[in-house]
């Protein structure tokens, strides 16, 4: 074993992980299970990229989604559109 995961002569397994979003190390939960990152990216399934990145200074900001569809046809778009204000 090397690199994230290192296991000793007595076989004792030591990962190297972070809470903190330090690059080249294993994301682990914090304490309040919530992981910490400074971007994240989905890749399509055929092609193209969803990349979500803060700005270097940014205000704190939390988004729940909600816990159900909603109603006929509410999207997404239609949702964060409420959510920052932009009533539809």
């Amino acid at each position: 074993m090397s690199g994230d995961a290192t296991m000793s002569n007595a076989g004792v397994v030591t990962v190297d992980k972070t809470t903190t979003a330090q690059a080249n190390k294993i994301l682990a939960l914090d304490g309040s299970s919530v992981a910490v990152t400074k971007g994240n990216q989905l890749n399509g399934a055929t092609s193209g990229s969803l990349t979500l990145m803060p700005a270097a200074v940014t205000t704190n900001y939390s988004l729940t989604f909600p816990g159900t569809r909603g109603f006929g046809t509410s999207s997404l778009e239609q949702w964060l559109g409420c959510f920052l204000g932009q009533v539809p």
